[in-house]
């Protein structure tokens, strides 16, 4: 384990595990993280562990998507996608979205309508039009369908 105050992102990157293409295992995340996982142990131990890795991860890609570098798991390993590849990860997340606003339109669609609810369910309605609309827009804007 390293420095207490030493962030993950500070970690990957002084291992110069911060580049497109980089693959680092995830036992080297669960090693700086503390995460010693047993051979045998309650449903509860192996979720916090995961729970644990899950944000940390969660920071780091985040902070990485603001340098345009996606962090993908891999199995037993995370790999930063080639700038090549970025694109079709980004179609994979607008599909994704797509997807899910065409659920939230349905529930919200064959809901059953009730006067204390009427307010709220116009709002959402908005919502998931002004949401679609600039989805729509900023796909055309980058041209992608």
């Amino acid at each position: 384990m390293t420095d207490k105050d030493e962030t993950l992102m500070e970690f990957l990157d002084g291992k110069g595990c911060i580049s497109y293409g980089a693959v680092f295992d995830k036992e080297m995340v669960q090693e700086f993280l503390g995460i010693d996982l047993p051979e045998f142990a309650t449903k509860a131990v192996f979720d916090e562990a995961a729970l644990c890795e899950l944000k940390a991860i969660g920071q780091v890609r985040e902070h990485l998507l603001g340098q345009g570098m996606y962090l993908k798991g891999e199995g037993k390993a995370y790999r930063i996608l080639l700038p090549s590849e970025n694109v079709h990860q980004v179609e994979i997340m607008l599909s994704s979205a797509r997807k899910k606003t065409r659920r939230a339109e349905k529930l919200l669609v064959n809901s059953p309508l009730r006067a204390s609810t009427k307010e709220r369910d116009s709002q959402a309605a908005r919502i998931l039009m002004m949401k679609d609309s600039e989805a729509k827009t900023r796909r055309n804007v980058n041209g992608i369908k």
